[in-house]
């Protein structure tokens, strides 16, 4: 069985087309506090273990981790690791309410993180006042394109490819997924862009297939590598001639 995501075959134009519009959403983070980003890592594990123990879709956590890193980006001043963990929070509640259908996570706050134990660790006025605040810094622009958005249009390629293969697909998404977190959670992330991170995750997923598999299935996996570098050019189209070839040659190494 598929995930729901990937029950039908779409075409190359229509592929293209997504990625295009997610294109025209990606922002990028120019700069972030240095001292952060150790805590960073610790944070994103934090935002992942709540995350799987709240059984919420991937995309929550991945658009969480968006909205997290663009306002840390965009303050200037210190920030201590107590609102730190608040702005984790907060992107996480305001990320559920985009992206969860059903989804109590403010009653679950109360009660298992705004609180701790007898001791009170963050108001439930202190955690609106945060959300509202990041909505502002975010000038309430809270649907950029994540990283997990691209990816899942190469999946949707290799879906195209391989929907007779339930078992390679599978291994396919569930391995680019840990791949991407890897990447994502990694010191070095702040400088890739969305789009970048998906396509390290896809091509290191890919590439790994192609050299355990046999060479009628090799065939299809390095069919769906030439199309997942079709369609990311778009990415480098848009870039300047100059960050285009260090954008290629990046991706050319990391493959």
């Amino acid at each position: 069985m598929f995930r729901e995501d990937y029950q039908e075959k779409k075409s190359q134009k229509e592929l293209s087309e997504t990625f295009s519009l997610y294109l025209t959403k990606q922002q990028l983070i120019q700069s972030y506090p240095e001292e952060l980003i150790p805590v960073r890592t610790q944070i994103v594990d934090w935002l992942i273990f709540l995350c799987h123990n709240l059984s919420f879709k991937t995309e929550t956590l991945f658009r969480a981790i968006s909205i997290f890193d663009l306002y840390i980006s965009r303050q200037n001043s210190s920030i201590s690791f107590y609102e730190v963990k608040l702005v984790a929070i907060a992107s996480l509640s305001i990320s559920t309410k985009i992206e969860e259908i059903n989804c109590n996570f403010v009653q679950f706050l109360t009660d298992n993180v705004l609180n701790g134990g007898n001791q009170q660790i963050y108001t439930t006025s202190e955690l609106t006042k945060k959300e509202i605040e990041i909505l502002k810094t975010l000038n309430f622009n809270t649907n950029q394109s994540t990283s997990y958005q691209f990816l899942t249009i190469f999946h949707q390629i290799c879906f195209n490819l391989l929907s007779e293969q339930p078992q390679t697909m599978n291994y396919i998404l569930n391995m680019s997924e840990n791949y991407l977190l890897l990447i994502i959670k990694g010191e070095n992330s702040m400088s890739i862009s969305p789009c970048e991170m998906a396509m390290l995750a896809i091509n290191q997923t890919l590439f790994q297939l192609a050299y355990t598999f046999p060479n009628e299935k090799n065939r299809i996996i390095y069919c769906a590598i030439s199309q997942v570098r079709s369609i990311a050019n778009n990415y480098y189209a848009k870039n300047t001639e100059e960050n285009e070839m260090n954008n290629n040659n990046y991706f050319q190494a990391v493959c």
